[in-house]
Parts: structure tokens; C-alpha cells; sequence
């Protein structure tokens, strides 16, 4: 299922078994609606980034943020934890 809340520019997925239970749920928003804590937490650490985007993941066993950075010369894809741990996923130069 797939919704979509224009109001706060974001929108969501969410994935069923076959008995109508949740399996995981996607959440996509811009950066600024990220949580204060983690957005501090990656500004410190790649200082003149933007976040840009953020997907907001969550399924029984996990729940994380993939975060898309960028500047003018390179792209990030980041992951964090609820803890503000973060991980980098993907880099790559922009042509």
C-alpha cells in the first residue's frame, strides 16, 4: 500500500503478509523532517553536506534512516540508527 501526505511532503509504503499483518513500512521525506538528534549527528560528521532526502525504515527486527547527502562535488548515502550511529552505505562523484 502506498500513501502519500502532501501536506508534509512525505510519503510511505507499507508492506502485508498474506494475513494482513505488517512486514515493514516506508517512510520518504525531506531532510529538514529528520529528527533533530540524527540531523546534528550528521552534520557534525560530514560537515557541508545537505541532506536531501531521507527514507525512513522499519520491520520487526530494525529501524533506520537511509539518509542521501550531497554537495556540489559528491553524493553520500548514509545510514543511522535511532542511537545516532551512522554508516556509510554508498559514495559517489558527480560528474
Amino acid at each position: 500500500m502506498y500513501f502519500n501526505d502532501d501536506a508534509n511532503h512525505s510519503s510511505g509504503r507499507v508492506y502485508y503478509d498474506t494475513d494482513g499483518n505488517i512486514l515493514q513500512t516506508y517512510k520518504y521525506y525531506p531532510g529538514d523532517q529528520l529528527p533533530p538528534f540524527i540531523r546534528a549527528k550528521i552534520k557534525e560528521k560530514y560537515v557541508g553536506k545537505n541532506i536531501s532526502n531521507v527514507t525512513e525504515i522499519t520491520n520487526p527486527d530494525q529501524h533506520y534512516y537511509s539518509i542521501i547527502l550531497a554537495d556540489n562535488k559528491q553524493m553520500f548515502i548514509v545510514n543511522a540508527d535511532e542511537k545516532g550511529n551512522l554508516q556509510l552505505i554508498k559514495k559517489y562523484k558527480k560528474a
